[in-house]
């Protein structure tokens, strides 16, 4: 069964710009340009990328169970320093 993806909801950005929205969850603009996050599909509308589980899991373990995207990389010091290592 294909799926013909139609607006649901639509709703106009602050620059005029039309962010349309399928009940699906694809998101399209009317402007065309790239949605962040998204897969182009063959009807020209963005999908959400598959997750790959235990890429995610390795990540989250990397960065201290902060999602990648959301880290905060400031100059704000870490209460624990995971580099150090345990020298009991």
């Amino acid at each position: 069964m294909n799926h013909k993806h139609t607006a649901e909801t639509s709703r106009t950005l602050p620059d005029g710009v039309v962010l349309s929205i399928c009940s699906c969850g694809a998101r399209k603009m009317s402007t065309g340009s790239e949605i962040a996050g998204g897969q182009l599909d063959a009807d020209g509308w963005y999908v959400a990328k598959k997750v790959d589980e235990n890429r995610r899991a390795y990540d989250l373990l990397q960065n201290e169970g902060y999602e990648p995207e959301t880290r905060d990389h400031d100059d704000i010091a870490d209460g624990v320093n995971s580099n150090i290592p345990n020298i009991d």
